[in-house]
């Protein structure tokens, strides 16, 4: 029936097989150890480094500089659906049609100095799902490169056709620069259109 002899020989081969088995992964787990030992002075994972004070301030016993205020800047873009309707009517002018389109001196600007930062509050109306939010240097000419801009969001227009809000600079990590912005009109589907 069975074969004793038989069954001892595979038990034997299966143990060998385990015992192999066994010994990489201890071989794996030692050499894991002895490399974090071996390197784990020179590399200290998730540590945060801070630096308190530059050399010259060391020193010279002073403290470390603090950045200058972020300024604030705050800009009214057509406060009604009245104001957006008086200047486009019905239309809706895109960059398709780029004659149609004001030239970037009537939008609103302001200069960037990235040392000191700057947040700036927009406020105005919207007619569409969304409104966008596009930033341009000074120096492009948004009606000809419309792929410039170095800010472009598109955000929900609220409910009561009015939005507030407040961007820090410092965060879209823009150059020391003079800068134009425009808000404009975004549906579900397609692009910006009327900017103001």
């Amino acid at each position: 029936m069975f074969d004793m002899e038989e069954i001892i020989k595979q038990l034997s081969a299966r143990k060998k097989h385990i015992a192999v088995a066994v010994g990489g992964l201890c071989a794996g787990v030692i050499l894991s150890f002895a490399i974090f030992w071996f390197f784990g002075d020179r590399v200290d994972i998730g540590k945060k480094v801070e630096i308190k004070n530059t050399a010259s301030q060391q020193t010279s016993g002073q403290s470390a500089e603090q950045p200058e205020i972020v300024q604030d800047e705050k800009f009214v873009i057509e406060e009604t659906a009245a104001d957006i309707k008086e200047m486009y009517g019905d239309e809706k002018v895109s960059i398709a049609e780029p004659e149609k389109l004001p030239e970037s001196k009537q939008f609103a600007s302001f200069a960037y100095d990235q040392s000191a930062g700057k947040q700036i509050s927009i406020s105005g109306a919207c007619l569409d799902f969304y409104y966008a939010f596009l930033v341009f240097k000074s120096s492009d000419d948004y009606k000809s490169r419309p792929d410039a801009s170095v800010i472009n969001r598109a955000l929900d227009c609220p409910q009561g056709n009015k939005f507030n809000f407040t961007v820090d600079l410092k965060d879209f990590n823009l150059p020391s620069d003079d800068y134009y912005f425009f808000i404009a009109d975004q549906g579900k589907i397609g692009g910006w259109y009327n900017p103001r």
